[in-house]
């Protein structure tokens, strides 16, 4: 797992909030709905559109990227992003 993972898991440990890591959709499902923080790490598009249309926010936390095609996607969306005030964004 990357160290960018590993830190959000840390965090999400730090505020209690009980958290899942999945690399693919099919062990994604098998998560419990208590988790309320889910990690994936890599998606279908189809997927991705879903979440999106379901989603309140999306955090957006790459260090070495000016402008990522992630953000543009969600507002896209309407989904409202929330970044650092790092890089491009």
């Amino acid at each position: 797992m990357c160290s960018i993972i590993r830190e959000l898991c840390a965090l999400a440990t730090w505020f209690n909030l009980k958290h899942a890591t999945s690399k693919a959709i099919v062990t994604a499902l098998a998560i419990p709905s208590d988790v309320s923080v889910l990690f994936l790490l890599s998606i279908p598009n189809s997927v991705k559109q879903q979440l999106l249309s379901s989603a309140s926010l999306l955090i957006y936390t790459p260090r070495n990227e000016h402008l990522g095609i992630v953000p543009l996607e969600a507002m896209l969306a309407r989904v409202p992003v929330l970044a650092t005030s790092r890089n491009g964004l």
